[in-house]
């Protein structure tokens, strides 16, 4: 079956022929927000039903949903962190027990 999104990579006398998923398993891109900003990059005005313009605004609207997840999974991550690091008994001081019980809404019996 003929993929219109298909490509042709010739290289050492080599030749693969790779679509963008391809592309971005071969990469391990994992975030959905730049793996429709590659998309929409590799394609740019040739996808048929949008013009270079609205896809390069589409592009706009993928960096940024791309900060914004980057941005919530890092402040996630810092949280779970030091909740882990309290759970895990590597910070007993009573103050690091008062500062999680308050943050995680324990109360002391």
């Amino acid at each position: 079956m003929t993929n219109k999104y298909n490509r042709t990579i010739k290289k050492g006398g080599k030749q693969v022929v790779v679509d963008v998923y391809d592309v971005l398993d071969a990469f391990d891109v994992k975030c959905p927000a730049l793996q429709h900003l590659i998309k929409k990059a590799l394609c740019v005005g040739i996808r048929g039903h949008k013009n270079e313009a609205q896809d390069l605004e589409d592009i706009l609207d993928s960096v940024n949903r791309a900060i914004e997840l980057f941005n919530d999974r890092n402040s996630t991550e810092n949280e779970q962190s030091l909740e882990d690091l309290i759970a895990d008994n590597l910070c007993k001081s009573p103050i690091d027990v008062a500062l999680y019980n308050i943050q995680t809404g324990v109360e002391d019996d």
